[in-house]
């Protein structure tokens, strides 16, 4: 993977981690079967993350998928964005789009 394309996940990746830490959540220390999704604009030069989703301790990953991004567009309608899409960017500990 290039550099270019590592800094492109890698960045609303740590924007997310950054968003938990400042409710007091580490999302790397809770518990499996978890998963995190972030709303993500279109254009990314002008993307501001403001909606994001996250689950733990679920039955499967794809339950928790599902609860991350429900969570997700639940904070997006709040937020009232309409230029961006909830995605997953994290499973476990494994980074979607790093593979």
């Amino acid at each position: 993977m290039n550099l270019f394309a590592q800094n492109v996940i890698n960045k609303p990746l740590k924007l997310f981690k950054s968003y938990l830490n400042d409710w007091s959540i580490s999302y790397d220390i809770l518990e499996d079967n978890k998963a995190g999704a972030i709303c993500i604009a279109s254009n990314e030069e002008k993307s501001v993350y403001k909606a994001l989703g996250f689950s733990y301790n679920m039955f499967d990953t794809e339950n928790a998928q599902l609860v991350a991004l429900r969570g997700c567009k639940e904070m997006k309608k709040k937020q009232i964005l309409s230029s961006c899409s909830c995605e997953i960017i994290i499973v476990n500990n494994r980074i979607i789009g790093d593979e």
